[in-house]
């Protein structure tokens, strides 16, 4: 989803903040509103992408793409960074750095490297740390997250299609797999699922639709009924009665008798 985002419009500057402190993502939030909205004194379009990474001795720092601000104001970024974040965390200003994105090109490789690298084990989140890995402000995206998820998916399912293409075809042209891809897309696109009636057959009515429903259910309400009678069958049952053979009454079974309750007094003396 970033790579396709990037390859539209591409952030041009990206920025590392750490802290000696061990921060929580929690904090992070309160502490990054603070520096949006300095920045957004002197920048109006700026928008920026947050990925965590944790150092090996568990303390977090955060990686941001930037958008909004210009290439030759890279300065005056870090300085903005450095006044409020340092102010607001225990952090020094060496241990911030801001840097230059060249090109799209290095922006999708530096998505595939850089921010992969948060996932290796030895920069893993600590045992009982809790929240989101990454986060965005709410203009980063050039379409709505759930659009560029639904595109992300279709981009990966056409380089699934293109792998097992020129696997099982090693010498075909390259423009004639492409082509072949192009009207294979065309085709899904056109492809659109409507629900009709059957012909010949009048529209299903809501009362009838109701029945339907009902009689489809009809097997599993039976089901419940039973098993519900049957546990209630099962708490109301008395436990069976033991007796002698033959006689059919109750065994009645004398138990000792503890010390100060009634059974074990004496009987009163009549004078």
């Amino acid at each position: 989803m970033l790579t396709l985002d990037a390859l539209e419009w591409p952030p041009t500057l990206w920025a590392v903040l750490t802290a000696r402190e061990h921060l929580t993502r929690r904090d992070t939030y309160r502490h990054l509103e603070h520096l949006r909205r300095a920045c957004l004194r002197r920048w109006p379009d700026v928008e920026w992408f947050v990925q965590v990474e944790f150092q090996k001795r568990g303390a977090l720092h955060l990686n941001l793409l930037v958008k909004g601000v210009p290439v030759d104001q890279e300065d005056e970024l870090r300085q903005v960074l450095v006044d409020v974040w340092c102010s607001r965390v225990d952090a020094r200003p060496v241990g911030q750095w801001v840097g230059t994105v060249e090109e799209a090109g290095g922006v999708v490789r530096y998505l595939a490297k850089e921010l992969a690298h948060g996932l290796k084990r030895e920069q893993a989140a600590p045992i009982g740390w809790k929240g989101h890995r990454t986060s965005q402000t709410r203009g980063y995206l050039v379409r709505p997250a759930s659009v560029m998820r639904q595109e992300a998916r279709e981009a990966l399912r056409t380089k699934r299609e293109l792998w097992k293409l020129q696997d099982a075809h090693p010498d075909a042209p390259a423009d004639v797999i492409e082509d072949y891809l192009a009207d294979r897309e065309a085709a899904a696109a056109e492809d659109v699922w409507t629900l009709t009636h059957t012909p010949g057959h009048a529209p299903m009515q809501p009362d009838h639709a109701r029945q339907m429903r009902e009689a489809a259910a009809a097997p599993f309400l039976t089901l419940r009924r039973r098993r519900d009678a049957h546990r209630t069958g099962r708490r109301d049952e008395k436990p069976a009665q033991r007796g002698t053979p033959g006689d059919g009454g109750e065994v009645s079974r004398a138990l000792p008798a503890r010390a100060g309750s009634p059974a074990a007094a004496p009987p009163p003396l009549v004078a």
